[in-house]
């Protein structure tokens, strides 16, 4: 510390870091590891960082990264990004203890993207959650039309397990990854308002909050805040809100059918009008979703429902599962429901172009970009691909030579062009699977339902539906190993 009297404010060394041109940022992140210097210490230091600060190759900073959203891509891109050298925070309206959802469910795409940011925090997830073998196509009759049983090979053959679990417990460790990596997080941040400058971007939060960073990435979900912002205020676009899309989904819990869990495996059954997907997220415990067309919502009751309500909405839900075909099994399931939750899906009026991703300093990723519903599968899957293709095209940042010194002098001005970059090679992806599960997910009479009980049959038997499955495993890379380069 300064002698009495001094007007020079306090200088702090970090007994971790010898670059002191980055003391700041650490004083911020790490306070507990910063000690005053004395006086005759301080003139020393100070004569070293002005020299250092003369010489322009030296950076000030690593870039601030504001993520907006902590729901899974949120965390998963904090982490890939701070392995490139930039500094994440993390921003969640909701608190820790928020209960979430019901379940989510990982394919090899998405899973891999975990064990590229945290080898240790995927071998977490595989302990706690349940892994899947199989893959199972369905009529409301009860009838296979096809499937998959190899999934238990897909590690060694994608690079990830597939999986369930439930989503609130996923989240929490996530939260707990970031707090072991040193990234901020902030929960009870509302995002009101971005505003976008020429060097930086001010994100305004309730109770009158504000942050700075280098650039935004929305992982805000269908409603996106960031989303709005590029499209009404860069792209000048009209529609920049996700509307209802005619379809409403009932997700819960139930003790898991006897037969079910040889193997465990995910089932997507189709009757008419409306689809089921289901899979074990524990050893006891199957998560289902039911998703029906209907045209009027009532938003009031998109909600979780306390056990005493549980009963009644699956009372009223029974019947229109058992009009559309369902066979006994799977109203049992619905019947025995432990946890229940109602919401709607939301579909954006005109599908984003890459452009429309983003704009100079702000990035969509996940359903901010590509909102989808329940009946797909792929939803987290799509984000985790989104947060490898956006951290494979950012560039490096880690010190370690000169060219980095370049690389962030660059930034600033390369940015756009990585967005888009970026967006071009997921938007085509996302589009197509969005496109293709609403196609097969829906139809209106028995005449149309056999005819997709035929093409999904013929589809399996072909080996066309096991190929493609296996080609959206094999994104955002393609094996088990990621590129040397990233």
């Amino acid at each position: 510390m300064c002698d009495p009297g001094c007007e020079r404010p306090p200088t702090y060394r970090c007994r971790f870091f010898r670059v002191h041109i980055y003391i700041p940022a650490v004083k911020r992140i790490l306070p507990h590891t910063l000690s005053p210097l004395t006086h005759s210490e301080s003139n020393v230091y100070i004569e070293r960082l002005q020299s250092a600060m003369s010489t322009p190759e030296i950076p000030a900073k690593a870039p601030m990264v504001l993520v907006i959203g902590s729901g899974l891509t949120g965390p998963v891109i904090a982490i890939l990004l701070q392995k490139k050298g930039y500094s994440p925070v993390v921003f969640e309206k909701y608190t820790e203890n928020a209960d979430i959802g019901t379940t989510i469910a990982l394919m090899s795409n998405g899973t891999k993207v975990l064990g590229v940011a945290d080898r240790e925090m995927m071998e977490e997830v595989y302990k706690r959650s349940r892994l899947v073998e199989a893959i199972y196509e369905l009529n409301g009759k009860n009838e296979v039309l096809g499937g998959n049983e190899d999934l238990r090979n897909y590690h060694a053959k994608f690079g990830g397990h597939p999986f369930g679990w439930q989503r609130t417990d996923f989240r929490l460790t996530l939260i707990r990854q970031l707090a072991k990596h040193g990234i901020e997080f902030h929960e009870g941040w509302t995002l009101e308002k971005l505003v976008e400058g020429e060097n930086s971007v001010t994100a305004y939060f309730n109770g009158g909050r504000t942050a700075v960073g280098d650039f935004v990435i929305g992982c805000d979900g269908a409603n996106s805040v960031v989303r709005r912002t590029i499209l009404e205020d860069f792209h000048k676009a009209e529609n920049p809100h996700a509307v209802y899309s005619g379809t409403t989904h009932w997700a819960g819990f139930s003790p898991v059918p006897e037969g079910w869990n040889d193997p465990p495996c995910f089932r997507h059954i189709y009757a008419t009008g409306s689809h089921v997907v289901c899979y074990p997220f524990t050893n006891t415990e199957i998560s289902w979703g039911v998703t029906l067309r209907i045209p009027e919502p009532s938003k009031k009751d998109w909600r979780t429902y306390a056990p005493e309500e549980t009963a009644r909405l699956i009372k009223d839900l029974l019947p229109i599962a058992e009009k559309a075909g369902f066979q006994p099994n799977i109203l049992k399931m619905l019947e025995e429901t432990t946890r229940l939750i109602k919401f709607g899906s939301y579909d954006l009026v005109n599908e984003l172009t890459p452009a429309q991703w983003h704009s100079n300093r702000l990035v969509l990723m996940g359903d901010s970009a590509h909102p989808s519903g329940v009946s797909l599968g792929q939803g987290a899957n799509m984000s985790l691909g989104d947060c490898y293709a956006l951290y494979e095209q950012l560039p490096d940042l880690t010190m370690g030579d000169r060219d980095f010194i370049a690389r962030l002098k660059q930034l600033d001005t390369t940015l756009p062009a990585i967005f888009q970059k970026y967006a071009e090679k997921r938007q085509p992806i996302t589009v197509a699977l969005v496109k293709g599960a609403r196609a097969q997910s829906f139809v209106r009479t028995d005449e149309d339902w056999e005819a997709r009980d035929h093409r999904l049959k013929t589809s399996w038997e072909t080996g066309v539906a096991k190929q493609g499955l296996e080609d959206i495993c094999n994104e955002p890379f393609p094996g088990a190993v990621p590129p040397v380069t990233v």
